[in-house]
């Protein structure tokens, strides 16, 4: 060969991810980067956290004041044991980081 040709050896780094397993990383994409990406993924069902408990505990509490014929007793505890749910989920989602 009469040039010398130079190869690119971008090879990013390379680390050990926490299961043991070789990961590669491009220099371009910064932990940083995939930590916000997961943030905002884990924030993007807020309304999952907080509507699922307080619609189960309006449903189950319905359907057990059609069981037993009080009407709206469960009812009203359901809503409040579905909101208490609700901000457990709020503060531990909101806490962890």
């Amino acid at each position: 060969m009469t040039g010398s040709a130079k190869m690119s050896t971008n090879k990013g780094i390379r680390y050990v991810d926490k299961g043991g397993d070789l990961r590669h990383q491009d220099k371009l994409k910064t932990p940083e980067k995939r930590s916000s990406d997961f943030d905002y993924m884990r924030y993007m069902n807020i309304g999952f956290y907080l509507m699922i408990p307080l619609l189960a505990g309006v449903f189950g509490g319905l359907f057990i004041d059609n069981k037993l014929h009080t009407r709206p007793a469960f009812v009203i505890s359901g809503i409040i044991l579905g909101a208490i749910a609700s901000l457990y989920n709020l503060i531990k989602l909101t806490n962890e980081k």
